[in-house]
């Protein structure tokens, strides 16, 4: 080849190397994020409909999982994502076992959704109608520890009634078939089951005794080798907080499209939950009374584990600091 062609051809090889690397393309990181699509997660799917993610540079590819726990357990820990969105009870527990997680925020909080939905024809009139029945319930969940508080109001224990545990997405079936008298969990699954059952339903609920955050958690690894990634996916969750906010009709009707529900049902569903980010000291106190009775479930003699080494909160800082409630040195 001669010299001169070699030379031109050198120069075009440079030349499409520049090209590429200034490309938008090549800035954008990849974000594998698994949830539950139901009312506590609003801020991710906004942000990923919106275009919110995009504009901060990362390509995000949601999964969706029949609950925040299973999208915990069964992807995150699995390395098979990066990031879950899950109730504090997961994640109090993988801080027992030491997990390598990182708490990034809490996208919303709530201390009225859970439920315990019972059979009339089984004699549940009321939660004292409870003793010697079999209730189910997803194991080491939020709706788990709501069952626990709610026998405890009635000066109950788990050993008072039969407890199986089955997948979420199971109870309303196994509800309707008779193999269980009631079950303890959230939306859809309540609604799912009053449907079955049509009139032969009791609901329970008991507003103010378990607060509970939903919180955005990271593989601690992925994290460190992306190390801007949190201020990006912050910058991108308080650009849909503010959209929640400004534009509450079409927040619904994007969720509402997405759980396959009407608009005015999911508006019932939403409005116990305040859709904000946050890291507060209400979290902590929540996750350690969790671990306790997680310990004590489990019958394991770990200590309780010391949150702060869990959580980082320099990416939510920097983006709305005066969420950042929680008690720790500067």
């Amino acid at each position: 080849m001669p010299k001169l062609l070699r030379s031109l051809c050198f120069i075009g090889f440079i030349t499409l190397a520049l090209h590429g690397c200034n490309d938008d393309t090549q800035t954008f990181t990849k974000v594998r994020i698994g949830l539950a699509i139901q009312p506590s997660t609003p801020l991710i799917i906004i942000a990923q409909k919106k275009g919110f993610f995009r504009a901060a540079k990362l390509d995000v590819i949601i999964t969706s999982y029949p609950s925040g726990r299973r999208a915990f357990d069964e992807g995150l820990l699995k390395n098979k994502l990066d990031i879950a969105s899950s109730a504090n009870t997961p994640v109090a527990l993988a801080a027992i076992n030491q997990q390598p997680i990182t708490i990034l925020a809490e996208i919303s909080s709530t201390s009225n959704i859970n439920r315990l939905v019972a059979r009339k024809d089984r004699g549940i009139n009321n939660l004292k109608d409870l003793p010697g029945k079999t209730i189910g319930t997803q194991k080491n969940s939020a709706v788990h520890y709501f069952l626990n508080l709610l026998l405890q109001q009635q000066n109950l224990t788990e050993h008072d009634l039969s407890i199986v545990f089955m997948q979420a997405e199971d109870l309303p079936e196994a509800l309707m078939q008779g193999k269980i008298d009631a079950f303890s969990m959230r939306e859809p699954y309540v609604s799912q089951a009053v449907k079955l059952m049509k009139d032969n339903t009791q609901i329970f609920s008991s507003p103010g005794l378990m607060q509970q955050s939903h919180m955005l958690v990271a593989n601690q690894s992925w994290l460190k080798q992306n190390p801007n990634v949190g201020l990006k996916l912050m910058t991108a969750l308080y650009q849909a907080e503010q959209f929640t906010q400004k534009h509450p009709e079409q927040t619904l009707d994007i969720m509402a499209a997405e759980m396959n529900i009407s608009a005015a049902k999911l508006a019932l569903q939403i409005k116990p939950y305040q859709l904000r980010l946050g890291l507060s000291q209400r979290m902590i106190l929540e996750m350690e009374s969790q671990s306790q009775w997680l310990i004590k479930q489990n019958q394991t003699q770990k200590p309780l584990p010391n949150f702060l080494h869990y959580i980082d909160s320099n990416p939510l800082t920097q983006v709305k600091p005066n969420a950042v409630s929680y008690i720790h040195k500067p």
